[in-house]
């Protein structure tokens, strides 16, 4: 069994002694169509993401620093990744959106983050950047698995993991494909020793999630932050509910959800738990079916109260319900509710509620404008709102046609007179 001081007189070791420990970011390759040699450059790219992982761990060292940068050549990677304890790296698809996939019969997760929940005390989580991917779960195994299940901080640490002193890691931009019977991304939780300090905060936007059971599900013991995403025929968009508090895995705290989409979510959109400072707000919820956010804002602390501000509830099956108890502890306003089929009676709480049709853009899917607001929706350009908001729901308001043209006519006609005045004093 690993201690802490063990590993720490390791990580010193090896920082006097490898000649190779990345000072900066530093790129390794991988093409599962490469048939030469396997050196991890991009002349001589690694054929499996896995071998570069190892080879990152071993020649780099701990909080590596390492870029994997995975092409997608149409032949998908399969086996699942393992990224070890007390390693920095990100997996970085290219050429297109590579798809990572565990097809086996073990009950496994496609991409999973070694943790002291398996490994015992002492060692520090690792640091997961996941980038430009599709990741999906075909395991043959019942049980709940993920697509991913990781440490993802985002952090600036010009002291921990090398330059550049940048906001890195996180989960963005990729599709996350749950076919029916697995979930997409398990976060863990971000304090499993006193030595990991205090500023990291589990992130993930800019995601899709397709057809997952949980969305996001968070065992975050910090900050988390899910923003800009579509959760799209989920079981359920976003869970966070744990409230133990243990060695391993502490209450939350400091969660904000914002600006995504939860759209035909069969059982909800959001599922809160028990922590301080859980905050809901500009999402939209689009014919979810259950009740499309559950509140049990619990024994909050003094990082602030639970939230729900700036959200529109459509067509769904009940908006949102809470613990009796909780009342003193939730702040809920400027939320717009139209044709839900159930009411809670939780609607009348709070202020700024709106029953308007919101009047999207468009609503048909596959539209680039599909639940972007009209410029005259009652939900855009408005004041006074929470986050500084201009208008409420995940996606702002699109400009008229009409109006589109009229700017370019303006822009065109401010650029020409600039032109002239330009030339005019060159003339003289």
């Amino acid at each position: 069994m690993k201690s802490w001081g063990g590993w720490l007189l390791g990580v010193c070791l090896c920082a006097g002694a490898a000649a190779q420990a990345a000072s900066v970011w530093s790129n390794l390759y991988v093409n599962n169509a490469w048939t030469g040699p396997t050196l991890g450059t991009e002349a001589a790219p690694f054929t499996n993401i896995q071998a570069a992982v190892n080879y990152a761990d071993g020649v780099f060292g701990p909080w590596s620093s390492v870029s994997i940068i995975i092409a997608d050549t149409g032949t998908n990677y399969e086996g699942q990744v393992i990224i070890p304890n007390a390693q920095a790296l990100r997996l970085v698809g290219t050429n297109g959106r590579p798809m990572i996939v565990y097809s086996g019969t073990a009950p496994l997760n496609t991409i999973q983050s070694d943790t002291n929940y398996f490994w015992g005390s002492g060692v520090p989580p690792a640091q997961v950047g996941l980038e430009n991917l599709r990741v999906e779960n075909h395991s043959s195994a019942p049980g709940e698995l993920y697509c991913a299940a990781i440490h993802t901080w985002h952090s600036v640490e010009p002291a921990v993991t090398n330059p550049p002193a940048a906001p890195r890691f996180g989960v963005h931009d990729c599709i996350f494909d749950g076919r029916g019977d697995k979930g997409g991304v398990l976060l863990y939780d971000l304090k499993q020793h006193p030595d990991i300090d205090a500023y990291n905060s589990n992130v993930v936007w800019n995601c899709r999630f397709e057809r997952c059971t949980i969305g996001v599900k968070l065992w975050a013991g910090k900050e988390a932050h899910i923003f800009g995403n579509w959760f799209v025929s989920n079981d359920v968009a976003v869970v966070a509910v744990a409230d133990t508090n243990s060695v391993y895995q502490r209450a939350y705290r400091d969660i904000y959800v914002d600006h995504n989409v939860m759209a035909w979510c069969a059982d909800a959109g959001c599922r809160g738990g028990v922590y301080p400072n859980l905050v809901y707000y500009n999402n939209t919820f689009y014919e979810c079916g259950g009740t499309n956010v559950c509140f049990n804002a619990g024994v909050l602390g003094p990082e602030g109260p639970a939230q729900l501000q700036n959200n529109i509830f459509y067509n769904g099956i009940a908006a949102w319900i809470a613990d009796m108890a909780t009342t003193n502890m939730l702040i809920v306003s400027n939320n717009l509710y139209y044709a839900m089929v159930v009411a809670t009676g939780w609607e009348s709480f709070g202020g700024g509620i709106m029953t308007n049709p919101p009047d999207f853009a468009s609503q048909t899917p596959g539209d680039p404008q599909f639940l972007y607001l009209s410029d005259a929706s009652p939900a855009a350009h408005k004041t006074g709102l929470y986050g500084g908001a201009t208008y409420l729901g995940a996606l702002p308001p699109v400009p008229e046609p009409g109006v589109v043209c009229a700017l370019f006519v303006l822009a065109g006609m401010a650029a020409r007179r600039a032109w002239q005045h330009r030339t005019s004093n060159i003339q003289h």
